[in-house]
């Protein structure tokens, strides 16, 4: 029995599904999140109609939507804070 090499372990079909699952899984990890956004932009851009016409694939781009606005909203309640702290120094030291 020959041993499994990269990518070709896997059909065609399921390789955008196991790209969105990377996706989740660094958004889910909280760490380079731009990168997470780079990669996910270019994916979109090549695979949009694949993803449009499978049912399982569009039902996993939506739980990763989900996943990226909870996200975003975690990274712009930091900002927010991070602003405020700000400000209150600039003021303190002025």
């Amino acid at each position: 029995m020959a041993p499994i090499r990269g990518a070709a372990f896997f059909s065609s079909r399921s390789r955008p599904y196991y790209c969105i699952s990377l996706h989740v899984h660094m958004l889910r990890l909280n760490q380079d999140f731009n990168l997470a956004q780079a990669y996910l932009a270019l994916f979109l851009k090549l695979h949009l109609r694949l993803i449009a016409e499978q049912p399982v694939l569009m039902r996993e781009t939506e739980d990763l939507l989900e996943l990226l606005e909870r996200t975003w909203t975690t990274i712009q309640t930091l900002l927010n804070q991070n602003m405020c702290l700000l400000s209150y120094i600039k003021s303190a030291l002025l």
